[in-house]
Order: C-alpha cells, then structure tokens, then sequence
C-alpha cells in the first residue's frame, strides 16, 4: 500500500499550479473586457436593415390565373408533401431491436451474468 505524504514542495506545487489557473482566467476577462470597450467605440456604418414589406395585390386571384414563382414553389412543395404522405412512400418499420448483447472480459466485470 501506497501512503500519500504531504511535503513542503507538494504544497508549493497545489500553490503554483493553482496562481497560474487563476492568473490565466483573469487574464482572459482582461482581453474579453479589451475587446468590448474596442467594439463599443468602433463606429457602426451599417444601421439596421429594412424589411420589404410585400403589398397586396391589387386584384385577388382567381382559379387558373397565374400567380408569382413562390407561391407555386410552395403549392408544389404541399402538393409533394400530400402525394408522398398518401401513397406511403416510407418505410415501415417492426418496432424490433435486433441489438443483440455480446459477452466481453471487460463487461463481465461490469455485469456478473456474462
């Protein structure tokens, strides 16, 4: 049996290792703390973005009437969305897991049945 003894040099070197960890971890809230008062007195040349706000059109649409290119992409993508959900195109699972356990000397320490 190993017996732990607790010397000057072991104290020493808790000390140190500990004064390096705290000296680093201020160090970087310093260069955080640099960084924002940098970004804070950096001029902002762009101001915040306007949104186009689309207007209504002016005549409503009717069945068989053209409408724009997104609203299409987004009937197409509903119509798929229907088709495929209808003819079942997924797979369909058991609900069985086929995982077998296997025995190894490392899990036998872990569990006695194997």
């Amino acid at each position: 049996m190993v017996t732990l003894t607790i010397t000057d040099s072991t104290w020493m070197m808790a000390g140190v290792s500990i004064g390096v960890v705290f000296f680093i971890l201020v160090l970087l809230v310093g260069v955080l703390h640099i960084f924002s008062v940098i970004a804070a007195k950096a001029p902002h040349t762009k101001g915040p973005k306007k949104l186009a706000v689309p207007s209504a059109p002016e005549e409503p649409l009717l069945p068989g009437k053209p409408s724009d290119d997104a609203e299409d992409e987004r009937l197409a993508a509903v119509a798929v969305a229907i088709h495929l959900h209808l003819s079942r195109a997924h797979d369909d699972e058991s609900g069985v897991i086929t995982i077998q356990p296997t025995a190894s000397p490392w899990h036998a320490v872990l569990n006695p049945r194997f």
